[in-house]
């Protein structure tokens, strides 16, 4: 049985699920494992982004088991609230938005830039995502996707290792116009599991924070509404955050409703229907 367990722990996502159809008793060794358990319950939004995006051969339970266990952002150490699909490493929104690490870039765009055959991308270890269909942006418009994508770092590492990319086509894709809903397609919403008490964290936005913004909109600020806390994150802003505390002051400590931001009250998006 042991060697069965390693054996399957060194399955990739979709193998796995095969040898969970073969037979009752495969179904109940692989549903049994601890991992699988706490994926299955907590980390679905992971295992069905791996799945729908055809990922799914390019990870095993493990690794998305690790960031599913691990709260911190891979690149900056904050909190992270997401999974960034094509490395299943858990970041937060603003290193996705603007870390070089997580540029994303569609296989012909690569290939035309790297002046390179596109039939070498699909002869490397570089995890392609098929994109789906879905709101990536703050205006709830639907956008331009293109029918794969691929982390642009990994795939720049991997070509240079191999001596295939020079530096002028290095050049020529740092300098590209990124296309930023682009990085979104690659990542989805992951809660954090804490082992020592058995909690889950999705984490939380400061409301303060987004209605000082909207109310505030030419002074100098750090208030980042788009920044996500753990609770005992939040708990460590909120005693520096007047706003915050004004509201906690105003809805007698959480009793009373308030007003909402805009953002909020718009499920999250930007409303521009006074401008149309």
């Amino acid at each position: 049985m042991e060697l069965v367990l390693l054996v399957l722990r060194a399955f990739d996502v979709r193998s796995y699920f095969s040898f969970r159809q073969v037979n009752r008793k495969a179904r109940l060794i692989a549903t049994g494992i601890r991992e699988y358990k706490l994926i299955s319950k907590y980390g679905l939004e992971g295992l069905q982004g791996l799945l729908r995006t055809k990922l799914a051969p390019c990870f095993t339970m493990g690794d998305l088991y690790r960031p599913l266990v691990t709260d911190k952002c891979l690149n900056c150490g904050n909190f992270g609230s997401l999974l960034f699909l094509l490395t299943a490493e858990r970041c937060c929104f603003a290193c996705l938005l603007t870390s070089v690490h997580y540029r994303t870039i569609a296989p012909p765009t690569f290939t035309e830039l790297s002046d390179m055959s596109p039939s070498l991308i699909d002869h490397q270890p570089i995890p392609k995502l098929r994109t789906v269909p879905g709101v990536y942006n703050f205006l709830d418009v639907t956008v331009k996707r293109p029918e794969y994508l691929i982390a642009e770092e990994r795939a720049t590492q991997t070509f240079l290792a191999s001596k295939i990319l020079g530096d002028d086509a290095v050049r020529k894709l740092r300098e590209r116009r990124e296309v930023r809903n682009e990085r979104f397609m690659a990542a989805t919403a992951y809660p954090y599991y804490d082992l020592t008490n058995a909690r889950v964290e999705r984490g939380v936005n400061c409301k303060g924070c987004q209605m000082w913004v909207e109310t505030n909109h030419t002074a100098v600020t750090t208030a980042n509404p788009s920044r996500v806390y753990s609770t005992q994150g939040f708990l460590d802003h909120f005693s520096d955050c007047r706003e915050a505390q004004e509201i906690w002051t105003t809805s007698e400590r959480g009793t009373r409703p308030v007003n909402d931001s805009e953002m909020i009250r718009s499920g999250g998006y930007i409303n521009t229907s006074d401008e149309l």
